[in-house]
């Protein structure tokens, strides 16, 4: 039996839905409403595609439907805002720097610890000037992907 599956999809061609003949809908008559609304009829190896059983496309983003062929294509790269890049910086510098707070609290309570809390103040003030200059690259565009930011925890 081959399946015949049912996908619906948005305007940018991503998919919203899938239906599978004999589970979502069982006749033909069913069927032509589906596609009357909108949904496409689409091949086992379409299927795929979309549900990312044929791996994660070009970009890492998956496939997307082609509004002018129908067929699978891979997805744009996903593109970030500024201030979607400044949140995650802000984020990842606020869990080092609270990371190592903790340290400090603790060390402070076990005494006798005054070289460690000082390393680890200087790690921090290391934390903080490294989340200023990805500020400063994300404002000129030198950073465009999360991947791109410092990892504050590798110090």
């Amino acid at each position: 039996m081959v399946n015949i599956y049912l996908g619906k999809f948005n305007e940018q061609g991503k998919p919203e839905g899938f239906m599978l003949e004999g589970v979502n809908y069982k006749t033909v008559e069913e069927k032509e409403d589906y596609i009357a609304k909108g949904w496409v009829q689409l091949t086992q190896d379409e299927w795929e595609y979309y549900t990312n059983n044929k791996g994660s496309g070009n970009n890492g983003t998956g496939y997307i439907r082609d509004p002018r062929t129908g067929k699978p294509v891979s997805a744009p790269p996903i593109t970030y805002s500024k201030e979607q890049l400044a949140d995650i910086a802000f984020n990842a510098c606020q869990s080092a720097v609270s990371s190592r707070e903790d340290e400090i609290v603790k060390a402070s309570a076990l005494g006798g610890q005054d070289d460690y809390v000082l390393e680890l103040r200087e790690e921090i003030a290391t934390i903080e000037r490294m989340y200023s200059v990805d500020l400063d690259k994300i404002e000129a565009g030198t950073i465009t992907k999360p991947n791109q930011i410092s990892n504050y925890n590798e110090l």
